[in-house]
């Protein structure tokens, strides 16, 4: 993912002007560029991203520009973070549908949550996160913005894997992890029970920590997909952590 920033000379603060090569269903905008303020996402600098379904925005964000969010059909959940969480002083110009109508909340740190995963890069053992909360939406939500917050506050380097996306096959399974990563994120394992797969992310676990490279496995929805945590192989090697 590349964020393009422009300077505004008026406003002494930067705007987001494009986000290209998109790899993740979640973004974080920053609070600050070159230690000014991010203020602004201008026009059509998301639009088309269809694979995007979460973005955390700094409560220094005051416009969203025409068409910033066109066509973002995925959409599903705006955060607003920071200590001046104000909805009201957030300008949203027209062509950003998508963005209106996902849920727009304030984001407020869970102190258990980072309590968890401290803990996680003192004993360096892998775990797995389930949301027990009650939300309006798919909790996987919740946990991707809470680990993507978290990342972002403790200057880690996240390689992050959409396990409901994976195609495996004898052509296409390289259990390799680039190099440089701090935390290797298993998004909704739970939701594809494959044998092959199973394998596969199995190896996974073993080279990320042959190097070294903590594991988060995150569960999209236990009751909804039928699996429970006996049935699942891949659990063996995890603690289980319920938010």
């Amino acid at each position: 993912m590349k964020i393009e920033y422009i300077y505004n000379k008026e406003t002494d603060s930067y705007e987001v002007n494009k986000i290209s090569d998109i790899d993740s269903k979640t973004i974080l905008i920053p609070t600050y560029f070159n230690d000014k303020k991010i203020t602004k996402i201008n026009s059509n600098a998301l639009s088309e991203s269809i694979s995007l379904e979460e973005i955390l925005l700094p409560d220094a964000i005051e416009c969203i520009d025409e068409c910033a969010f066109y066509n973002n059909i995925n959409l599903f959940t705006v955060y607003i973070y920071g200590s001046d969480k104000n909805l009201d002083k957030l300008k949203i110009e027209r062509g950003n549908s998508n963005f209106i109508t996902s849920f727009i909340l304030c984001f407020n740190e869970s102190n258990k949550f980072s309590s968890i995963l401290d803990e996680l890069l003192l004993k360096r053992n892998s775990i797995s996160i389930e949301s027990k909360e009650v939300f309006n939406f798919e909790s996987i939500h919740y946990l991707r913005i809470m680990l993507k917050y978290y990342a972002y506050k403790e200057k880690l380097k996240v390689f992050w894997m959409y396990c409901f996306e994976l195609d495996i096959s004898e052509e296409n399974n390289d259990c390799s992890i680039p190099k440089g990563y701090d935390m290797l994120i298993l998004d909704s394992y739970d939701y594809n029970n494959d044998r092959s797969i199973i394998e596969y992310l199995n190896n996974i676990i073993k080279a990320a920590t042959t190097n070294n490279i903590l594991v988060v496995g995150l569960v999209r929805d236990h009751n909804k997909n039928n699996v429970k945590f006996d049935d699942y192989k891949i659990l063996n090697d995890f603690e289980t952590y319920d938010i």
